[in-house]
Formats: structure tokens, C-alpha cells, sequence
């Protein structure tokens, strides 16, 4: 029998992985992608975030789909999505049409979650094979290496045509691995409130690209920003009034009678912002210490490493441990990793650093956060609860990446070649990646803080 917790948390652990999973392939690619569609930095970022915020809204609609199909057709449906987004990626030569085929991509991999988590589930907490277990966890550590030396050798868009060759693989297993019945067909309703969700951060996304951050206040009432805040805030009120008239809502319809909820809400989020910086680093490296193309994939998979192992070897005694506790320490390794990185000169020390922030990024994803959860919201919300916890995480990515981006466009406008090697290093752009780690030094200790708050507030017993 399936522990049903354990099931959703495990669903939630896939979903941020296979996420995860997908960016660390895709960085090494954005050099010869914005080479080629000739994009600056801050546009360039879309090809990540679109398929962050893609992903995440797609969850529940996905989930909806099952229930109205059945498992097994929505999974064949979400290989299709997701061969054809690759496809549509792989041959496309417009960069609308690209992004396009990114969430359409996204759409597809969100709908093989349930699938990947039942199988992952069986394999870490059923199976006894832990030298299978160690294989699955290398393959993951090593697949930024495995994508810079493919991308580096036949390109990226044969490189998007591989998860071609992944989609026919999974389909092929379908019959074998795919009972007729499994967890997750149960019947789940349609809201309004997810694609609404969706589009008002996209909006925000697009009012951050186009702002210019050093003209103060004025940069937010500017003619192609404001119009955007505007409609963004108005489709906050409509997202509440869509979801007050449904009789079982997704997202929580007393929020404001649960502050404690907005502040959960509010740290992963964090968690997510302070991650975004995760697809600059290989490029500030690489670039400030003359390292070869190669090191991209080595320092994400150093990083990728560390998240990985913290999380196998914290499994054991996590639920032990307050979510606020966990998450908090999480955070203060982030911050402390992003305030050094900037200031310490030495390339071995860095690389240190590196695994310090793969451990707390380790600590704040096996943070269990279902304990706060289940305590605030009713049983019958528990799994949308998750979901909606995993949408302000690639909510609080998205936004943290087009803004970390629009940093370094600032003061180095001419920024389109930002992965190219040769590309030279000038005092502006040193500035430019100062202003950046201090932003996600700001957000970690926010998360600290929070955490901190969240924690003392649960020992007064205000979080039932």
C-alpha cells in the first residue's frame, strides 16, 4: 500500500527535480541559443523561465486531464506534448516560436510526474537495490556534463532532438511500467485560478524585462511597464473572485484569514528567487577565472552533487526536524555562499562555495513543508496544497532570473554575446555581478528571517 503523504511529497520532490533537471541541461545551450537569435541577456533568460512557470501551471491542469481520461492516455498525451514542444524547439528559427515549444515542452514533462514519482517511490522506499538507486543518482549528477560535451560537439538543436529519442523510450515502457490503475486518477475539478495564475506572472516577468532599474521610481510608471503592473494586479482580484465562487477551490480561499500561509507562501518563493541565480554562475566563472566551456557542466554537476546527497542523507532524520529549522539553515548556507562568491579571489575556495550552496539548496528542498501545511489547510487540500506551493517556487524563479538578468543588462547593455568566452571582462560588468549576488544574498537572509518567524510563531501555537 502507498503511504499517501509520502506519495505527494515524493510527487513534489520529482516535480522540483525534473525542473531543476531541465535547467541545468538547458544552460549550457543558451550560449549558442542567443547567439544564434542574436538575443541580450535579459531576453535570452526566457528560454529557462517560460519553462519554470510553464511547468508549474501545467501540474494541475495535467492532473485534471488524467482524471477525465485516465492515467494512462494523459500520459500518452503528455509524451506528444512533450516530443513535439522538443521538435517545435529543435527546428524553430523565431524566438517566440522557441519559447512556444519551450512550454509546450514543459506541459508535457509536468504530466509524466505522477508517472516518474510512482517509480521513484517504489525504487527509494521499496526497492533494496541501493546500487541501482546510486546509478539513477549518478546519471542525474552527471547530465550537465553529458549536455555541455553533446551541445559542444554536435550543437544544441540536436541536443533538443535527444529528448526525442527519451520520449520513444518512455512510451515503449508505458505497458510495462503503467497499471491501469494508479494514484492521482481520482476525479479533481477544473479552476480558472491556475491559467490566471500563469499569465499574471508572465506579466511580471514582462514588466521586469522591460524595466530600467536606475531610473527609481519612474522605471515603474513607465509607459511599457505600468500598463503591465496594472493588468497583473487587476488579474490578482479576478483570480480571487473566480475562486470564492467555486465550491472546492484550488487554491485557499481564506488567505487572508490564514496569514501564516502567506508567509509559507512567501519563503518558497524565496527559496525559488534565491535559486535563480543558479543559471548566471557558470558564465561569471567560467568567464572571471578564463576557464574552459567544459566547466559549465562541472560546476552544475558539482552543485547538483551536493543538493542530491544532502538530500539522501537527510532523508533519514528530516521529519524530525521543524520545516523552519531546516529551511532557515538551507538559507544561511545560500546567503553565506553568495555574499563570499563575489569577494573571495581564490578558484579552489569558490569551488567550495559552490558545494556549500549545493547543500543548502539540498536542506531547503528536503525540508518538510507538508508538516506546516497539513496543519494549516484541511486533509482534503493537502495535495493541491503542494501543488500550490511548487507554483510560487517556479513563481519566485522565474521573476528571480529575468531580474537578476536585467541587472547585468543595466549596466552592460550590449550584453547579447553574455556566453561567449572571448567576451571581454570590463569594471561595469564586475559591478553588474556585485548588484546580482547581493540581490540573492537579500533574498536568502529574507528567507532566513522568515523561517525564523515562521518558526517562533509555531511555538506559540499560532499556526493551527
Amino acid at each position: 500500500m502507498v503511504n499517501v503523504k509520502k506519495f505527494s511529497m515524493m510527487s513534489s520532490t520529482i516535480a522540483i527535480y525534473l525542473s531543476a533537471l531541465d535547467m541545468v541541461v538547458l544552460i549550457p545551450a543558451l550560449n549558442w541559443i542567443n547567439r544564434e537569435f542574436m538575443l541580450s541577456i535579459r531576453w535570452g533568460v526566457w528560454a529557462v523561465a517560460i519553462y519554470l512557470i510553464s511547468f508549474a501551471v501545467a501540474l494541475p491542469l495535467m492532473e485534471r486531464w488524467a482524471s477525465l481520461v485516465g492515467r494512462r492516455k494523459e500520459m500518452g498525451y503528455a509524451l506528444l506534448f512533450f516530443s513535439s514542444g522538443a521538435v517545435l524547439s529543435a527546428v524553430s528559427h523565431n524566438w517566440l516560436l522557441f519559447l512556444f515549444g519551450r512550454g509546450l515542452q514543459a506541459f508535457g514533462a509536468s504530466g509524466m510526474v505522477p508517472f516518474l514519482s510512482q517509480r521513484f517511490y517504489r525504487l527509494f522506499h521499496i526497492s533494496r537495490t541501493k546500487g541501482f538507486r546510486l546509478i539513477w543518482i549518478a546519471l542525474l549528477i552527471l547530465t550537465p556534463i553529458f549536455s555541455v560535451t553533446w551541445i559542444s560537439l554536435l550543437g544544441w538543436r540536436s541536443f533538443f532532438l535527444l529528448y526525442l529519442l527519451l520520449a520513444f523510450f518512455l512510451f515503449f515502457l508505458l505497458n510495462k511500467w503503467l497499471p491501469q490503475k494508479m494514484m492521482g486518477t481520482r476525479h479533481t475539478s477544473f479552476s480558472w485560478g491556475t491559467p490566471i495564475f500563469g499569465l499574471i506572472v508572465i506579466l511580471l516577468m514582462l514588466a521586469m524585462t522591460r524595466i530600467y532599474l536606475p531610473l527609481g521610481f519612474r522605471a515603474w510608471i513607465h509607459p511599457r511597464v505600468l500598463p503591465l503592473l496594472i493588468l497583473a494586479l487587476g488579474l490578482i482580484v479576478i483570480l480571487f473572485m473566480v475562486e470564492r465562487k467555486k465550491r472546492y477551490p484550488f487554491f485557499e480561499p481564506h488567505l487572508f484569514g490564514k496569514p501564516y500561509l502567506w508567509l509559507l507562501y512567501i519563503i518558497i518563493m524565496m527559496t525559488g528567487f534565491s535559486w535563480a541565480i543558479l543559471v548566471l554562475l557558470p558564465w561569471w566563472f567560467t568567464h572571471f577565472f578564463h576557464q574552459h566551456d567544459l566547466w559549465y557542466g562541472g560546476i552544475l554537476a558539482l552543485i547538483l552533487a551536493a543538493s542530491v546527497v544532502t538530500v539522501w542523507v537527510t532523508q533519514k532524520w528530516v521529519e524530525q526536524i521543524s520545516f523552519s529549522v531546516i529551511a532557515g539553515c538551507g538559507f544561511i548556507c545560500a546567503a553565506v555562499s553568495y555574499i563570499l562568491l563575489f569577494w573571495i579571489q581564490n578558484m579552489w575556495l569558490i569551488l567550495l562555495l559552490f558545494v556549500l550552496l549545493g547543500i543548502g539548496m539540498g536542506l531547503t528542498i528536503s525540508a518538510p513543508v507538508h508538516h506546516v501545511l497539513f496543519r494549516m489547510v484541511e486533509p482534503e487540500r493537502w495535495r493541491s496544497g503542494l501543488t500550490v506551493l511548487g507554483m510560487f517556487r517556479a513563481a519566485g524563479g522565474s521573476l528571480g532570473l529575468v531580474v537578476m538578468a536585467q541587472l547585468l543588462n543595466v549596466w552592460e547593455p550590449g550584453l547579447s554575446r553574455w556566453y561567449d568566452p572571448n567576451y571581454p571582462v570590463n569594471p561595469s560588468l564586475d559591478i553588474a555581478f556585485g548588484y546580482m549576488f547581493n540581490l540573492a544574498a537579500q533574498s536568502a537572509v529574507i528567507g532566513v528571517i522568515l523561517s525564523f518567524f515562521l518558526w517562533w510563531r509555531g511555538k506559540r501555537g499560532y499556526l493551527q
